[in-house]
């Protein structure tokens, strides 16, 4: 039986067409309010397209100094990336040395955007040359005012950071001129990264410092 079935319709003696037409009337209706509920209950089963992937994520952390307190082996790779970075072992001759403690052979490192065709370094990156060559990209802009905002780990291998800079292109001299957010997303596995996508904030705007 149809839902529609299910409603009882009061005709009027005498007003066979005007029921008739109450009946089609209430059953658009009723087909209305379906659909604005199927639609309610997608979105509260899926949420966010670009978000829903992702898995619970249990720690939030917003400063790199508290890391040293927490045991869990995904943020310690990832920060130790980081302190790699700074002490300038991921730049020049002994870079694929380095990158070797911190990643797999075959790590992906993914700066990609459609959004971002004037940018050659913005692409994909594999193995642990790949590595270097994306940490070489880096040195083409500076970013003086580079920070963490935000990290989130889920315990299981994805950590992800929220990072916050002010970039000014070498090549061409242009600069954002204000700070943009981009969210970078790790997996670790065996206790070195995996992969790394970068979700740019800003990517149309980032891509015209380099035109």
């Amino acid at each position: 039986m149809a839902l529609e079935d299910k409603l009882i319709f009061v005709q009027v003696p005498g007003q066979h067409q005007r029921g008739l037409t109450f009946v089609f009337w209430m059953k658009i209706v009723v087909a209305i309010l379906l659909g604005v509920g199927l639609v309610f209950v997608s979105s509260r089963a899926f949420g966010d397209k670009k978000n829903h992937h992702l898995p619970h994520l249990r720690s939030k952390i917003t400063s790199p100094a508290e890391f040293d307190a927490v045991n869990a082996d995904d943020l310690q790779v990832v920060m130790r990336m980081y302190s790699y970075w700074g002490a300038g072992k991921l730049n020049g001759p002994h870079c694929v040395t380095a990158a070797a403690d911190l990643a797999l052979e075959d790590v992906v490192y993914d700066a990609s955007s459609d959004a971002m065709p004037h940018i050659e370094g913005a692409k994909i990156y594999h193995g642990l040359h790949g590595f270097c060559e994306f940490s070489a990209w880096l040195q083409t802009f500076k970013q003086p005012d580079y920070k963490l905002v935000e990290t989130l780990h889920s315990g299981t291998g994805t950590v992800l950071l929220k990072e916050s800079l002010t970039p000014t292109v070498i090549s061409t001299g242009k600069t954002l001129g204000h700070a943009m957010e981009n969210v970078v997303e790790f997996k670790a596995k065996d206790n070195k990264i995996a992969s790394m996508k970068v979700f740019w904030g800003e990517p149309k705007a980032f891509d015209q410092l380099w035109s």
